[in-house]
């Protein structure tokens, strides 16, 4: 081996052994380092010691062709006049090692990674892509592409937004989907959007701390944008079908007025005047009642109303007999096991019409108005009680 080879191999591992050391002061790493590269290549020159990591060049078809170590056979050596390859780590261990092994003869402790060190690996990366990054800018073309770029930062800002949305809907155990299916995915799209856009107009600046949690957001959101749109476009359509089943409503009892039911019943005459107990019967003789008789809250008054059914000679509650009687419960008594009870000889009252009176009727074309001094002919059915009418709806003949 020359000894420019020799020396050329000494002096890069001795360089790797002082960049191991770069953490002591420039003092200390002379003391400890000072005549290093002598000390190697003597140690190497040793005659009674063989130079361990020194790998002789093979031979092929028995001619001396210098093929580098470990080169696959045929493949020639760099410098023909190479006669072995050199691995100084071989013989005195790795540079790392060799800088430990000189701090534990000096008296010095072992180096323990410091956060410098941890982030060397990301400091080469950022100096990788700020020169990749110098070297794009540098580009001629480069002002009239960061031209059109700017011109899509509006668009970038909602696109980040929402593909954040995309990524919260993974997250929550949701499928991808690009339009909110509900309104709290709605609310959801519209916070991170406007907050993306804040952020890209600089308005929301994050604390100094965050500053790198939303740079890796941007980068999340390049990074989902295109995958979760890919999902989205090569879904097949789904249609989705929904059985409905027809059920017949039956109707309800009572009187009704555009689907509302009707509170009370105001009768009025022929002639305009207001019939107080008017009773009301269909046309089969059975007796119209309201809808709904227990009570009913009025919002305006702050009041609970209760109708009250009036009474026949005969004792019976009657509940087609018109306005019903109605109190509420400024009347009453709360009674716990009854609720509102009214005191003993206290009933409601008839509400009061709408109208006192009505325009009268056009008598009948064809009819005469009666006589009032003509005794009059009485041709009508005696008086007979809705509760008397029988199943087929016919009064039950006269005794």
């Amino acid at each position: 081996m020359t000894t420019a080879v020799l020396i050329n191999h000494v002096a890069a591992y001795a360089a790797a052994v002082r960049e191991h050391l770069a953490d002591l002061g420039p003092e200390q790493v002379d003391d400890l380092t000072d005549g290093l590269e002598a000390d190697l290549a003597e140690a190497l020159d040793d005659p009674t010691r063989p130079i361990t990591g020194e790998t002789p060049l093979v031979t092929r078809s028995g001619t001396m062709e210098p093929v580098a170590a470990g080169a696959p056979t045929g493949s020639r050596a760099p410098d023909p006049g190479l006669t072995c390859v050199l691995d100084l780590t071989a013989r005195f261990g790795s540079p790392e090692a060799y800088a430990e092994e000189l701090r534990s003869a000096a008296g010095l402790p072992v180096v323990v990674p410091t956060r410098s060190s941890r982030r060397r690996p990301v400091q080469a990366l950022r100096r990788r892509v700020a020169r990749m990054v110098e070297r794009i800018t540098s580009h001629r073309r480069w002002p009239a592409v960061r031209e059109f770029l700017v011109s899509l930062r509006s668009a970038w800002w909602v696109a980040r937004g929402w593909a954040l949305f995309t990524v919260a809907t993974v997250v929550t155990g949701k499928d991808i989907a690009f339009a909110p299916q509900d309104l709290s995915a709605l609310v959801l799209l519209l916070v991170l959007v406007v907050a993306s856009v804040q952020y890209g107009r600089g308005l929301w600046a994050p604390p100094r701390r965050a500053a790198g949690v939303f740079t890796a957001l941007s980068v999340l959101a390049i990074v989902v944008l295109p995958f979760a749109a890919a999902s989205q476009w090569g879904r097949p359509e789904v249609t989705s079908s929904v059985e409905y089943s027809v059920q017949q409503v039956l109707p309800e009892d009572g009187v009704y007025l555009d689907g509302e039911p009707v509170k009370n019943l105001f009768v009025y005459g022929p002639d305009g005047e207001f019939l107080d107990g008017a009773r009301i019967v269909d046309d089969e003789g059975r007796p119209v009642g309201l809808a709904d008789t227990s009570s009913f809250y009025d919002p305006e008054e702050d009041l609970s109303w209760y109708w009250e059914p009036r009474v026949d000679a005969q004792g019976r509650d009657v509940w087609n007999a018109y306005p019903v009687p109605m109190w509420n419960n400024l009347d009453a008594t709360w009674i716990d096991d009854r609720g509102w009870v009214l005191p003993d000889g206290v009933h409601g009252s008839a509400p009061v019409q709408p109208f006192s009176q009505l325009f009268p009727l056009a008598p009948s074309p064809g009819t005469t108005t009666a006589d009032p001094s003509d005794p009059a002919t009485d041709t009508t059915d005696p008086a007979v009680d809705p509760t008397d009418v029988t199943e087929d709806g016919a009064a039950p003949s006269a005794p």
